[in-house]
């Protein structure tokens, strides 16, 4: 992207950005105080739920347990101004949080993750049998810390998937059984269409609906500017002048003074007094969610988009050969097995590794990413026709924008000089990043900075003066985790020491011997 000096933004002043830092500092102290918080809560919800669960116990009724969980669910809702079913829910959570998770909610406790982060995780880990969950627990509470909770559910899911007794495809194969589509009536007269679906195929329907859009979109603009290199001034505007060619033009002509009278047709086919489609289509400004509802409409009820010609680029313009694009990053070892591994999209969405394995023999050629085990680093990329390599490999290593918290695919984002080609940068992999759009241009248009380390690692400087540093998401998703330490097993060192009873350092025999009471002052 040029940097125009005369389009910069004015920085912060020294009072703007003083008082910027401190207000920055603030915000992340009350955001740690509030997870403190959540933490104690989820701890008196799973205090809550155990007391509930002992009294339904000492019912002599069958359903006694649901029914005392039930009542005090009723109790925190009524006392907290919420739904009953919310109440039990947030109970459910907060047991599984504490019970299963205890280094998550340690992190919670000490204000370094959020109750956002936490419930990633505990999400993540239900694909997950309980004993299995202490080591999911072990290798992602320290994670969590350094990553928003997007970045971290990607890794988080793909973890859990992995290590889940069952296979990520079986468990394709069973949730695939429960697609559908249901819509849901808003007002105004407007509806929602939800369609749940396979990810590969539902990610492949919103690409082409927005490339559609797009193409729509930019023959509108060519429109509009033709109008205003004829006519001499832009569609809509008042024009008094009598022989403007903008009167033949919304006559349905060509442009031409007399074009489109004595009954005769416009350069379109239209009557005289039939409007110029072209003219219409120049008055099109709809924005590109509204333009990508309208192209979808138009596929599922006429199977083409009918509906939205293209004029600027002829008559032979068509957007029928516009075909959806994904990104499939697919591990060598599933080609094999399709049970060992997980495939996902470049936005982080894991996917069937049937489907994998079909795209992966129906494709043209493969871009194979050589990367280290132990660190998770894109060492190397090769193709068949090695084209774009740099392109490819920055999508493998970068998976999405490169800014903290950005989740746009980096398929979809700008690739970016860190060091600008204008002012020396080199065009090699260190001194590239994919950035979208809004982050390219304020890494251009204001007192942002970045700059690249080692491994792809770039830092990030805030207008404040704070740095991030965010570490290519590739690294993460091929990071090999080493296997967990095995947990001693519990033994109770008071009532079976590992020592002789002789030797007692308690003095006499230990039967004999009553625990001195904890000391439960202050700390």
């Amino acid at each position: 992207m040029n940097k125009d000096a005369t389009l910069e933004l004015d920085g912060l002043t020294a009072e703007e950005r003083v008082i910027a830092g401190l207000l920055v500092d603030a915000t992340t102290r009350f955001d740690a105080a509030i997870a403190r918080f959540e933490a104690l809560k989820a701890t008196a919800l799973s205090q809550l739920a155990a007391i509930a669960h002992a009294a339904g116990e000492r019912s002599a009724n069958p359903d006694g347990i649901d029914y005392a969980r039930r009542a005090m669910a009723a109790e925190v809702a009524a006392a907290t101004h919420t739904h009953p079913a919310s109440a039990k829910h947030a109970m459910e959570d907060a047991e599984l949080l504490t019970h299963d998770y205890p280094e998550t909610h340690a992190a919670l406790g000490e204000g370094t993750i959020s109750a956002k982060h936490a419930r990633v995780v505990v999400e993540a880990g239900s694909l997950l049998e309980p004993d299995a969950r202490a080591a999911f627990d072990a290798s992602t509470a320290p994670i969590a810390a350094e990553m928003t909770p997007g970045d971290l559910s990607r890794v988080a899911k793909k973890r859990a998937a992995e290590a889940a007794e069952m296979s990520p495809r079986e468990r394709h194969a069973l949730v695939r059984k429960r697609r559908y589509v249901s819509i849901t009536d808003r007002d105004d007269g407007m509806s929602d269409l939800r369609i749940y679906g396979p990810s590969l195929e539902l990610h492949a329907v919103y690409d082409r609906a927005t490339k559609l859009a797009k193409v729509i979109k930019q023959d509108r603009t060519r429109v509009r500017d033709q109008y205003r290199r004829k006519v001499g001034h832009p569609v809509g505007a008042e024009c008094d002048v009598e022989a403007c060619r903008c009167r033949a033009m919304r006559a349905g002509g060509d442009g031409t003074p007399g074009a489109a009278q004595d009954g005769g047709t416009s350069s379109v086919g239209q009557q005289e007094d039939a409007p110029n489609p072209a003219l219409t289509a120049a008055t099109d400004h709809r924005t590109l969610d509204q333009v990508r509802t309208d192209v979808l409409v138009d596929i599922l009820l006429g199977a083409e988009p009918t509906g939205h010609d293209l004029y600027a680029a002829g008559t032979d313009a068509t957007l029928s050969n516009i075909q959806a694009e994904v990104q499939v990053t697919i591990p060598s070892t599933m080609i094999l097995d399709p049970d060992d591994g997980a495939a996902w999209l470049d936005a982080g969405t894991l996917i069937s590794p049937d489907t994998a394995r079909h795209l992966a023999g129906a494709a043209p050629g493969w871009d194979r990413l050589f990367y280290r085990p132990d660190t998770g680093q894109v060492e190397q990329i090769d193709h068949y026709r090695p084209l774009a390599w740099q392109k490819r490999a920055l999508i493998g290593r970068d998976l999405t924008c490169r800014f903290p918290g950005c989740t746009l695919p980096a398929r979809k984002a700008d690739i970016d000089h860190t060091h600008a080609f204008a002012e020396g940068g080199r065009t090699t992999m260190s001194n590239l990043a994919c950035l979208c759009e809004a982050h390219h241009v304020m890494k251009h248009q204001s007192d942002w900075r970045m700059r690249q380390l080692d491994d792809g690692v770039i830092e990030w400087t805030s207008p404040t003066g704070r740095t991030y540093e965010t570490e290519p998401p590739s690294r993460v998703f091929f990071r090999e985790e080493p296997e967990p330490e095995p947990v001693p097993e519990y033994r109770d060192y008071w009532n079976d020491p590992p020592y002789p009873d002789a030797d007692d350092p308690r003095g006499g025999n230990r039967t004999d011997v009553t625990p001195a009471p904890r000391d439960l002052g202050a700390t």
